[in-house]
């Protein structure tokens, strides 16, 4: 899920992607808009569209949480989400444990966020 279209959005999203190993298949870009609610939107559809999803690339910690709400609440709890930032939350959803995985490249992958 990219943010808002912008140079910025774009490149972090396009260099996540372009990295993914070639078995990975890339099912659809939604845009959160930096919003919590426009990603809880845009990740209700998308689980809708693509059931068997397994990973989200969210452009953003405070989209990850709407995106976590979304699946969760279409019973996705499976699905892992990988973003990046450091906020405050998201650095306290690491150390409580509702964020399970760290990866080095300061992109976190939250897989039980509730």
């Amino acid at each position: 899920m990219s943010g808002d279209g912008s140079t910025s959005s774009n490149l972090m999203v396009d260099g996540f992607t372009k990295n993914l190993a070639a078995n990975v298949q890339v099912v659809g870009d939604e845009r959160g808009m930096f919003d919590r609610a426009t990603a809880k939107a845009a990740a209700a559809k998308m689980i809708q569209a693509h059931p068997d999803l397994q990973y989200a690339f969210v452009a953003n910690e405070d989209m990850a949480f709407g995106v976590r709400q979304a699946f969760d609440a279409a019973g996705a709890y499976s699905v892992k989400i990988v973003t990046v930032n450091g906020t405050d939350q998201g650095l306290a959803a690491l150390k409580t444990g509702s964020s399970r995985r760290r990866s080095p490249t300061r992109s976190r992958t939250w897989e039980h966020w509730r």
